[in-house]
């Protein structure tokens, strides 16, 4: 199968540039800068040769479904790559998602999928987004031969759910570790006392001990490189 266009879940490919103010005003990175990591690493998979990608998200889903003769004929699959989506308040986006690819009859490819929640205990006692998973990979599962999914908690989570590992699902990691392609970068071994910068990145929210720590950490380099995480 020759692919030439694609669609690509997400607000803007690692090829599009944006005025800051529309970044932030049409949220393209999606709450989470972190998002960039993996939409990149996905997207140099799949570009290769003249492949194209263009960006859709939920405000796209009604308009393209509206479409679909038009959608299968001008495109050649839909990639979807997602981070910890099976979670409460993703719920009603993998809903429209799922509505997505029931009505589409191009090949759709899920890569790094990943399960949220706080203990195995909660793991143990099912979700109330468990049908809506259910249906998502079902959904899928008809367009597709697996889902990636990021780990083995998320690959524990389809099971409970009646799905078999390497029938329905594949373990195969963040898609940010495949950025330089299928073999991961050898770090490079530095003494402490030869570091002269580092960067950290965080959130808002982290607890004060925390917080703490990479402050006393981050007094102790001359060049620091502070990267916000949303």
């Amino acid at each position: 199968m020759i692919l030439r266009r694609l669609l690509f879940w997400g607000r803007m490919t690692p090829l599009e540039t944006f005025p800051l103010g529309e970044i932030l005003m049409k949220n393209r990175i999606n709450n989470n800068i972190g998002n960039l990591l993996f939409y990149s690493s996905v997207a140099r998979a799949v570009m290769t040769g003249d492949v194209k990608l263009e960006h859709f998200f939920r405000e796209d889903v009604e308009r393209l479904i509206g479409s679909m003769d038009a959608v299968n004929a001008d495109y050649d699959g839909v990639v979807i790559p997602l981070a910890n989506a099976f979670r409460s308040d993703y719920a009603p986006i993998l809903r429209l998602l799922t509505r997505f690819v029931c009505a589409t009859k191009l090949p759709c490819w899920v890569i790094g999928v990943g399960m949220q929640a706080r203990s195995e205990d909660e793991l143990r006692a099912g979700f109330a987004f468990d049908g809506d998973v259910r249906e998502f990979v079902t959904a899928v599962l008809e367009k597709s031969a697996l889902l990636g999914v990021r780990g083995e908690y998320t690959a524990e989570y389809l099971r409970s759910l009646g799905f078999v590992e390497e029938k329905h699902f594949s373990v195969i990691g963040c898609p940010s570790a495949y950025l330089y392609g299928d073999v991961l970068p050898q770090p490079r071994r530095k003494e402490p006392e030869e570091l002269r910068s580092v960067a950290v990145n965080a959130a808002p929210g982290l607890p004060d001990a925390v917080n703490d720590l990479l402050r006393r950490s981050m007094a102790d380099f001359g060049e620091i490189c502070f990267i916000p995480q949303r």
